[in-house]
């Protein structure tokens, strides 16, 4: 964690959105939920879960749902733990909630965004009973009064901090994560566009680690089809070494919204 004295992110006019896929996650989102008001804050955390496996986690209701995720079998499937609500009083749209690695840790934080303000809540592990030790609401963020689908979180540099993203006129805008403050601010950087002429559905625009190297692509889908630009690090001045756009899928012809990537593997 850096101390640090700058504060959160402050900016007008911004666009926000969803689209949370990221590795190293605890609680990470093979589906991205919804809503803005109150979760669960156990008093205490215990037995918490380091494995590098995304869980799957629903909204239903009002209700945040995690399946933890206990590993691949050996026919591939997957080893879901028992249904465990881990938040309550999310009654707002499904694109207004976000999960990602703001500290380092390895644990998901949950954020929300309401009237404008982003707003985390710090993973300090899980409890024995499956339950998320979530930390106290930390404004993040002011003046993201857009779609809720037009900002994502990232990890771009692969220091394991994950940077906020957002797309603005069909440009790609990121502000550096620089670490935590004392008080649970995010000290986040300068705005710095990394890229130019996304002016497809702000949902067709994906994040994804896809070589194992810490830092995540960015991947587009373009007429069921699905394209990755390898993220090949970041320069000097904050913008991103993109590589060549390269197919990756055929026949993704559902909605945007039906398309996740997460890490499922240890």
């Amino acid at each position: 964690m850096i101390e640090a004295t700058s504060t959160s992110l402050r900016r007008a006019g911004a666009r926000v959105g969803s689209a949370v896929r990221v590795r190293r996650a605890v609680i990470a989102a093979a589906a991205v939920v919804a809503g803005a008001a109150t979760v669960l804050a156990p008093t205490s955390a215990s037995a918490v879960n380091v494995a590098d496996r995304s869980e799957v986690i629903s909204k239903e209701n009002g209700g945040l749902f995690t399946f933890l995720n206990n590993g691949t079998n050996a026919n591939g499937t997957i080893n879901w733990g028992p249904k465990t609500q881990n938040g309550w009083g999310w009654n707002g749209a499904d694109d207004s909630v976000y999960f990602a690695d703001l500290d380092g840790n390895g644990w998901s934080e949950v954020i929300s965004k309401e009237n404008g303000g982003l707003f985390s809540f710090k993973n300090n592990g899980v409890n024995a009973n499956g339950t998320v030790s979530w930390g106290p609401k930390t404004q993040n963020g002011w003046g993201w009064n857009g779609a809720d689908d037009s900002v994502y979180f990232a990890d771009l540099d692969g220091n394991g901090w994950s940077e906020v993203i957002s797309k603005e006129n069909g440009g790609l805008f990121s502000f550096k994560n620089n670490g935590v403050n004392a008080n649970g601010t995010v000290n986040w950087g300068t705005k710095t566009q990394v890229g130019w002429g996304w002016n497809g559905a702000n949902s067709s625009v994906y994040f994804a680690d896809l070589n194992l190297d810490n830092r995540s692509e960015v991947i587009s889908k373009e007429n069921g089809g699905l394209f990755s630009f390898k993220n090949n690090g970041t320069n000097a001045n904050g913008t991103v070494n993109w590589g060549t756009k390269t197919q990756i899928g055929w026949g993704w012809n559902g909605a945007n919204s039906s398309v996740y990537f997460a890490d499922l593997l240890p």
